[in-house]
């Protein structure tokens, strides 16, 4: 029995390396951006490419993050949600930190089909991931986690206008998507495609590693997963999408 557990155990991680290679595969599809510049529209033809289409979707100031409750004493790391408030809100930023309680709420008024899938899970990480989705789909804007340091200004106002219907930022070494910092505009229809790949998941798979579990139903993996579909199912979408090398 302790030797077909180890099995499972390596068999696991190997096939958590082939999500790596999807998340890589992720980055060399899409634009890679390390500096703001402004696209050019159209497709070259005189016509409108799928960028064009969606690029009157605009991601509005609203800049949300997350939390049990809205005291953020209790965050186990350090919090900037304060320095995004100072540097945004005199801009004309809304800065929204979401308690549990509006989350589920949100959930209950909006997502009811959603809910069942939110109460399944067993750990909290896998809400929050599931909670940022839901926001940014709802209201659009940008969400951060509370441990991401406020991008400048100037930076983060020219990105969000650049074009995109979406960013995400890279993962650590470039190999994947990360979800600790996104934007994207109101009822993006790549955000409704990630809901319903974590709808479709559930709450744990069939990971023996807790941190796999999350990855795989709610986080990088899944997310990774999710845009690599949607790039597939519509002509020219990876061009409404970027990644940030931040």
């Amino acid at each position: 029995m302790a030797s077909l557990a180890v099995s499972l155990l390596f068999y696991q991680i190997a096939y958590a390396a082939t999500f790596t290679s999807i998340g890589s595969a992720l980055v060399n599809k899409i634009d890679n951006i390390n500096e703001c510049t402004r696209r050019p529209s159209g497709n070259g033809h005189g016509g409108m490419d799928y960028a064009d289409q969606v690029a009157d979707a605009k991601i509005p100031n609203i800049i949300h993050q997350i939390w049990q409750t809205s005291d953020l004493t209790t965050y186990n790391s350090d919090s900037y949600h304060e320095y995004w408030k100072g540097m945004f809100e005199p801009r004309g930023y809304a800065v929204k930190l979401w308690t549990e309680a509006e989350i589920q709420s949100l959930i209950r008024t909006h997502y009811t089909w959603l809910e069942p899938t939110y109460l399944s899970y067993t750990q909290n990480i896998q809400r929050a991931d599931l909670a940022r989705l839901i926001v940014v789909h709802a209201f659009g804007g940008m969400y951060a986690d509370l441990d991401v340091y406020p991008f400048d200004e100037q930076t983060l106002e020219c990105l969000q206008h650049m074009g995109y219907r979406g960013m995400f930022a890279t993962a650590r070494g470039n190999a994947g998507i990360s979800n600790h910092w996104f934007m994207a505009a109101s009822g993006a229809d790549f955000l409704q495609d990630a809901l319903e790949e974590a709808h479709m998941r559930g709450s744990s798979g069939w990971f023996l590693l807790p941190y796999l579990r999350v990855f795989w139903s709610t986080g990088p993996w899944m997310l990774g997963s999710s845009l690599q579909k949607y790039i597939a199912q519509h002509v020219g979408a990876e061009k409404t999408l970027a990644l940030l090398d931040d």
